[in-house]
């Protein structure tokens, strides 16, 4: 009998604590979630745009390479800096950090708008603001951003609201495998009651992925995750663009920092 319950226990506190992980599951936050998506204004935009996330900015040290050229908009789906305390590490104000933030990743001399949608968990927690940079603006949304893209409907938030990031991510990469792609992102987008017409973009999960028919992308990352290049062999630098009328996964030749944080 022994032997029969403790394997038993294991595997139901083991799936209790998956189920914990994914608060959509059993609706915590749902509804409070899909009101704000509701009462969000529509940010209209016009020009290609990139999506992205996931940076987790520890060091303002080196300078950006990626080539931005012909983009008339980026969108930083949460995880821009890895924590408060890296954020104050990018200069003595908010003007100052958030462009050595932007100058990491960016080439230099970058005309465009930066719209910032901020996480849960890594990025600093602050208010929404606007401030004029060299090339154009930055925006700091909040956590939720709806925008009309040439015709084109996206809700976009960082994915902390809907999963852990290690356990969504390792779902995704698994369900990649057998041919499901972003199941997590599926289910979000229906229990927040976003429209079939609309896109739904999120990051959080570090595993890029786009479904073309449930209109559902993720952005995947630019640190990858723990043991990426011995077992999961992840994409790092990669992102969602909007073009005319077309929704695409693309990949960039990773800039020096885009390394795993964790070794």
């Amino acid at each position: 009998m022994k032997r029969i319950f403790l394997p038993l226990f294991f595997i139901v506190v083991f799936i209790g604590f998956l189920f914990l992980e994914l608060p959509m599951l059993y609706g915590r936050g749902v509804k409070d979630i899909a009101q704000s998506i509701q009462d969000t204004k529509v940010i209209e935009l016009s020009g290609k745009t990139l999506f992205v996330s996931d940076f987790q900015l520890m060091t303002p040290l080196v300078r950006g390479n990626l080539s931005m050229e012909g983009f008339s908009h980026i969108v930083i789906v949460g995880d821009f800096f890895h924590s408060q305390d890296h954020f104050e590490r990018f200069g003595v104000n908010l003007q100052e950090r958030i462009e050595n933030g932007l100058g990491v990743f960016l080439q230099e001399g970058f005309q465009g708008n930066v719209y910032f949608i901020s996480s849960l968990g890594h990025d600093p927690q602050l208010d929404q603001f606007e401030l004029a940079l060299t090339g154009g603006k930055f925006f700091h949304v909040g956590k939720i951003a709806k925008f009309l893209i040439d015709g084109i409907e996206v809700v976009a938030l960082h994915g902390d609201e809907l999963y852990d990031g290690i356990v969504g991510g390792g779902i995704s990469w698994v369900a990649q495998k057998f041919g499901m792609l972003l199941p997590l992102e599926r289910l979000g987008k229906t229990k927040l009651n976003i429209t079939k017409e609309t896109w739904f973009i999120t990051g959080h999960s570090h595993v890029p992925g786009l479904d073309q028919v449930n209109k559902t992308a993720n952005t995947g990352s630019f640190v990858g995750a723990p043991f990426n290049d011995l077992i999961f062999h992840i994409p790092i630098g990669t992102g969602i663009m909007i073009k005319n009328d077309k929704v695409e996964l693309v990949y960039f030749s990773t800039p020096p920092f885009a390394k795993p944080y964790w070794f």
